[in-house]
């Protein structure tokens, strides 16, 4: 299994995502220990990562050498992103990218991620801006994690508004 989540910093861990990666013990009466973990932390200046998410394809043959996209929530204006590898000896971090640059959205917020078979991912996210308001954003990624130059997003907050108001 692998967890994510924000720290705001104290004596184990610092300021930004910690990722653990381990199995889960099945024997009762306490089936939620982990029988043996790795924490990874992903360091960041300020208390302001939220919202991680994580994928993995389920590849077969590969169940003990796992391949996961993580992405997260940087403050109000960026979404971040690495890719992990995790194996019975740790995890390891890519560097991190910032996939919701080049999309024309000054707030990015509240990312979802997807993994394909190929190890590519699927990201997308909400973004806001004055000229487009609220909209939702797509960037695909190749399998060594490039990102593509192509960012879509849908929808428009009118649309949405009329919606709601029609029902």
């Amino acid at each position: 299994a692998l967890i994510a989540w924000e720290t705001q910093g104290n004596y184990v861990y610092p300021i930004g995502i910690v990722v653990r990666h381990g199995a889960v013990c099945t024997n009762p009466p306490d089936p939620w220990n982990w029988s043996y973990d790795y924490d990874t932390a992903i360091p960041s200046p300020a208390a302001n990562c939220t919202n991680p998410t994580i994928a993995v394809a389920k590849t077969p043959g590969h169940q003990y050498h796992m391949l996961y996209h993580l992405a997260w929530q940087y403050s109000q204006s960026n979404i971040k992103y690495c890719r992990l590898t995790a194996n019975s000896g740790g995890v390891t971090l890519s560097s991190v990218t910032t996939p919701s640059d080049g999309a024309g959205f000054s707030q990015n917020f509240h990312p979802g991620i997807a993994a394909m078979n190929d190890n590519s991912a699927r990201l997308a996210w909400n973004g806001w801006s004055p000229w487009y308001l609220y909209r939702a954003i797509y960037r695909a990624s190749d399998s060594q994690g490039n990102w593509s130059p192509t960012i879509m997003n849908m929808g428009s907050s009118s649309m949405l508004k009329n919606q709601t108001l029609s029902r």
